[in-house]
């Protein structure tokens, strides 16, 4: 069963534990998003496109460090390029620090129906060790992105 798997390398700063690649070259979001959806294009072509696609993931690094504007501009290729099932799981990763009511508000307009949340620890001993997020915005998060809308998925450090 084909899925998709979109990388967003962006991060606001360097989680010490990640071995995934990732940057904090910020300014350059807007020509990796439009070389990304070149490349979709490119793998569309020579992919069996035959079955609808039931899961989209997009993680990596930070997705929700992405303008909605790009965001947009990557789901847009995506529904464009690949045929994605009716009820096609689409996960969307972020941190606690990136939501707002608007942020919630704007994922909306986006095919997102599951949330994947940067929640490692609650740990303020970790959280500091890690460089992470404030633990007062982890737990601020949930009343705004708690919907009936969104299915809710954490990470854990250990």
């Amino acid at each position: 069963m084909p899925s998709l798997y979109v990388h967003i390398p962006f991060c606001q700063s360097r989680c010490i534990y990640c071995d995934f690649f990732s940057t904090t070259a910020l300014p350059m979001r807007e020509r990796y998003v439009a070389a990304l959806c070149k490349e979709m294009e490119e793998r569309a072509k020579s992919a069996d496109l035959s079955q609808p696609i039931p899961s989209v993931y997009m993680g990596g690094g930070t997705p929700s460090q992405l303008t909605f504007p790009q965001l947009h501009q990557l789901f847009d290729a995506v529904r464009q390029l690949f045929p994605l099932a009716e009820d096609a799981e689409v996960t969307m990763e972020l941190n606690p620090d990136d939501v707002t009511p608007d942020f919630v508000a704007q994922l909306r307009s986006l095919p997102v129906n599951r949330l994947s949340l940067g929640i490692q620890t609650f740990n303020d001993n970790v959280l500091t060790f890690c460089c992470l997020y404030c633990r007062l915005a982890a737990i601020n998060f949930l009343p705004h992105a708690r919907t009936d809308y969104f299915f809710i998925s954490n990470e854990w450090l250990n």
